[in-house]
């Protein structure tokens, strides 16, 4: 079995340790600190909090709850998925923008590169009334069938977005041949 040492029992150390003992790793994470700052100390969480996210390898069913449970505050991020959710033509921006805010997170975070983009995120925000039970499963159905192979949230199903996948000797990687990296073409060609 193959064995690996987490240094630091943070949330992404733990998320870490997990994966791998699920990819069948021996996995041995190794804190300096008597207690884990990990999800105990009133940390952030960093996740995908979008309309895709509820039917594929979800983060808001598996992992807010912990988070939540542990006093872990959640900063929500690809609420676009990187543009590929919009160009799945199933929800607009503001309604994305809706769902995430309506969601048990400390902050939404969206990019703003150019003026649209903040007038879009104002609007969001100046016509926002949190989701009802009906109006979130209304968006979600919108998205159920487009999310079911992770096709629209690449950060979940390839290693375009992972700097270690695509700097293997940032991880003691000898060379780009230990791991095939996706790249933003083959990504753009196989989401359309």
């Amino acid at each position: 079995m193959p064995r690996a040492a987490i240094i630091g029992a943070g949330p992404a150390g733990l998320v870490s340790a997990l994966a791998m003992q699920k990819a069948g790793w021996e996995a041995q994470v190794f804190e300096a600190y008597e207690e884990s700052a990990g999800l105990t100390q009133g940390v952030f969480l960093t996740l995908a909090v979008n309309g895709m996210d509820a039917h594929f390898r979800s983060f808001a069913q598996h992992v807010i709850p912990v988070a939540q449970k542990a006093g872990t505050g959640i900063l929500a991020m690809k609420t676009f998925g990187d543009g590929y959710i919009l160009r799945s033509g199933t929800i607009d921006p503001i309604e994305a923008l809706h769902y995430g805010l309506s969601q048990p997170v400390s902050v939404v975070i969206t990019g703003i590169d150019k003026p649209e983009m903040l007038t879009q995120a104002m609007k969001a925000v100046s016509t926002f009334k949190p989701f009802t039970a009906e109006q979130t499963a209304t968006f979600l159905g919108k998205t159920r069938d487009a999310a079911h192979t992770g096709k629209f949230e690449p950060f979940k199903t390839s290693s375009i977005f992972d700097g270690t996948a695509n700097n293997p000797k940032w991880l003691g990687g000898s060379s780009g041949t230990d791991v095939k990296p996706s790249s933003p073409a083959t990504e753009e060609k196989r989401v359309g």
